[in-house]
């Protein structure tokens, strides 16, 4: 379950908490019982006990997890740590169950409690190591969470722990990990600067210029230099840290006042992420991996999922979204915050959405005039929400340019990926 980036959340932070708060205890126990149950299959009486004991220790840590008030103006750090703890193993429980609807309602319980108790404060804080180390983890997480979701709604509170500070001297990666937690942190922030430029600019305001981008150009550089310095790296990381990092360069210098149009150019750094998410692709379907320890039920670490779902929603080339969306269903099952084949379903919905304006009886004469696309600015999906609703279907509410500019609620469609969303667990 820790994937490339989380080994020291799952066998150290998590083992840790367990022997401090009774409702991570019971949490994760019964995460342990649903992972086992799952691998079970087969094995019907022993399926059978193991999601009984998995259910009652998750009620044992529900019981728990009500005797905490998070809107307490003092809410102790331990009581803050204990509800993002539970929140994460709450979401684990449920992906494993295949119910994306629950585990949706609690990363999003999760994300509330984690900006209201502004819980990165706590890195400059916090006494004890283990606990500084912990911190680490859990805002490395949020963080992660925060970028899943961070092209659904509109963007989330400004956040962030990393200095700008030009005399302060660069300290040298000693992890894949540790480039992983300071990339995640500027991509998670400047999509919320991007965002709210793209919403400024699409009410009539333009007192937000891009400039505001301009610090992390320079962070960035900073963080691609210790990035190309980090020996010893494995290549599956590699790659994934990579396709990152072209997803940031690309958000570093998109025109915010083109909206949606403004991914036009950077065509080709979409061509080169999927070429990397093809090379990762058969990291994960050679022979051997099977025997790889990445290659999990879940995991909450990155991997080609949000990037491909990038390049499918924000680039108008047809030809490079529909190879995005096929290399989206072929993926190993690995289900994430964000699942694969759900991914793709979107992606589709997304795509035949915007080329459809051209093909009603009452075309778009702008969509008609748009060379090589033929899809207009104000028809682009600008924010996409997604809401499961059992046996692998759900509504996806798409809203486009033109509709945030006119105040709509945007279209809502039914989708499916198909299998059903629940094992038989």
């Amino acid at each position: 379950m820790s994937g490339g980036f989380d080994l020291s959340f799952w066998t150290i932070d998590v083992p840790r908490a367990t022997r401090t708060y009774p409702a991570i205890w019971h949490a994760s126990a019964s995460l342990t019982a649903m992972y086992k149950c799952i691998q079970h299959q087969d094995r019907l009486t022993d399926k059978d006990k193991l999601y009984k004991f998995s259910l009652a220790q998750y009620n044992k840590s529900i019981r728990n997890i009500l005797s905490i008030n998070p809107n307490l103006a003092e809410l102790s750090y331990f009581a803050q740590e204990t509800l993002l703890f539970a929140s994460v193993l709450f979401t684990s429980i449920c992906i494993l169950q295949g119910d994306q609807e629950k585990a949706k309602v609690h990363v999003d319980r999760g994300i509330e409690l984690f900006n209201y108790f502004r819980f990165w404060e706590h890195l400059t804080k916090l006494p004890k190591p283990d606990d500084v180390s912990t911190v680490h983890s859990l805002v490395a997480l949020f963080t992660r969470f925060e970028l899943e979701s961070s092209f659904s709604v509109p963007p989330k509170p400004f956040w962030q722990t990393i200095s700008f500070d030009k005399r302060q001297a660069p300290v040298l990666f000693t992890s894949a990990t540790e480039a992983y937690y300071e990339q995640q942190q500027l991509l998670n922030n400047l999509i919320k600067v991007y965002r709210t430029e793209v919403a400024q600019h699409l009410k009539g305001n333009t007192s937000h210029p891009s400039q505001k981008r301009l610090a992390y150009r320079y962070q960035y550089r900073r963080w691609k230099n210790r990035f190309e310095k980090l020996k010893g790296m494995d290549h599956r990381a590699k790659l994934i840290l990579q396709m990152y990092a072209l997803a940031i360069e690309i958000i570093l210098y998109v025109d915010s006042a083109a909206a949606e149009l403004g991914w036009d150019r950077y065509t080709y750094t979409f061509r080169r992420i999927l070429t990397l998410a093809n090379e990762l692709f058969a990291l994960e379907t050679a022979p051997n991996a099977d025997n790889d320890s990445a290659t999990t039920l879940f995991s909450f670490s990155p991997v080609s999922c949000h990037p491909c779902l990038g390049v499918g929603v924000l680039c108008r080339d047809g030809p490079l979204r529909r190879k995005s969306i096929e290399l989206l269903k072929q993926w190993p099952l690995r289900d994430g915050m964000v699942n694969y084949k759900i991914a793709a379903s979107i992606l589709e919905a997304i795509m035949i959405y915007e080329e459809s304006h051209t093909k009603k009886k009452l075309p778009c004469s702008e969509c008609e005039n748009t060379p090589a696309t033929r899809i207009c600015g104000p028809h682009r999906v600008l924010y996409r929400d997604m809401e499961p609703n059992g046996e692998g279907k759900g509504k996806l509410r798409m809203t486009t340019v033109d509709d945030v500019r006119h105040g709509r609620c945007g279209k809502v469609v039914d989708i499916a990926w198909g299998w059903p969303a629940k094992p038989s667990c």
